[in-house]
């Protein structure tokens, strides 16, 4: 990477390499006056998504992602890094000024053309990664005394190319036919998502898992009844699904996930103190959603 950077650059610009802490590329310090830094760091030992964190100044950085194929030499990702570094710093270097030329009474000689610098080996694919996601979805869980219809909004964080973190909250509606008795539930969960595979550069598949608090609630109404029997629990739980998604663009994509709900403990449902339905610790969950990234 830093041959091909100095190659780039030129002569009069002198490369160094530094190393830091595999864990603590934060660590870095910004750049001193005059110079300019390039942080390279990998999200997995097989170096194929690199972290490229540009300075030109202390207050003037930015990042780029750059992900390669398994079967990419490692020279050649060592030298596109270089080359992308090295053009990221061209572009907002300004030309030197050119001296005046001296006075002369003999014709000038013929101008020379520089040379060309080396043209760079691209990447497979290249783009400023997306930090954050919103995403909303319609979210159906049963079939069984569990079945219900509702909504969920969820905000993430990107952490690496790959894995996410983020909250998100689900309210959801249904009936209980055996109680005779509407239900809802509702949640707030702490989620985390791996993309773990692409099968095209458009799609891909992975994980999900949420961990957090839930609100089951159960009403009861009927024409002998002065008010409706309500009753109401809160229940820790979480859920386990696999995810599937199309990116129509860089920013937007339609998602899927299959999976389950698990709540701590089954609750029964009584209505004038006999026992009607229970609601079940352990329940199907499918949902379809619009992911937006930023």
């Amino acid at each position: 990477m830093a041959q091909a950077a100095s190659e780039m650059l030129g002569p009069d610009v002198s490369v160094r390499t530094e190393s830091f802490l595999d864990d603590q590329p934060e660590a870095v310090p910004p750049p001193e006056r005059g110079s300019e830094s390039a942080v390279l760091s990998w999200d997995s030992p097989r170096h194929e998504h690199a972290r490229l964190r540009l300075c030109r100044a202390r207050d003037d950085c930015l990042e780029r992602w750059v992900s390669f194929e398994a079967t990419d030499p490692d020279a050649e990702r060592g030298r596109t890094l270089g080359f992308l570094a090295a053009a990221v710093f061209l572009e907002t270097t300004p030309a030197a000024p050119a001296p005046a030329p001296a006075p002369s009474t003999t014709a000038p000689p013929p101008p020379t053309s520089a040379p060309l610098p080396i043209a760079a080996t691209p990447a497979k694919l290249t783009r400023t990664f997306p930090q954050g996601e919103i995403s909303a979805a319609v979210a159906a869980s049963g079939p069984g005394e569990g079945t219900t219809l509702g909504a969920s909004l969820a905000g993430d964080v990107a952490l690496t190319a790959r894995f996410r973190i983020g909250l998100a909250g689900e309210l959801r509606f249904g009936e209980l036919a055996e109680a005779q008795a509407s239900s809802r539930i509702g949640s707030l969960v702490a989620r985390t998502s791996w993309r773990a595979f692409r099968p095209t550069e458009a799609t891909w598949l992975g994980v999900s898992l949420g961990v957090g608090l839930y609100q089951l609630s159960v009403s009861h109404f009927s024409s002998d009844d002065p008010e409706p029997d309500r009753q109401e629990r809160f229940l820790l739980g979480g859920t386990l699904c696999g995810t599937a998604g199309v990116d129509f663009n860089e920013t937007s994509s339609l998602f899927v996930e299959l999976g389950a709900e698990v709540l701590a403990g089954k609750t029964t449902i009584y209505v004038h103190e006999e026992a009607r339905a229970t609601w079940p610790p352990v329940n199907p969950l499918a949902r379809l959603g619009l992911r937006a990234s930023f």
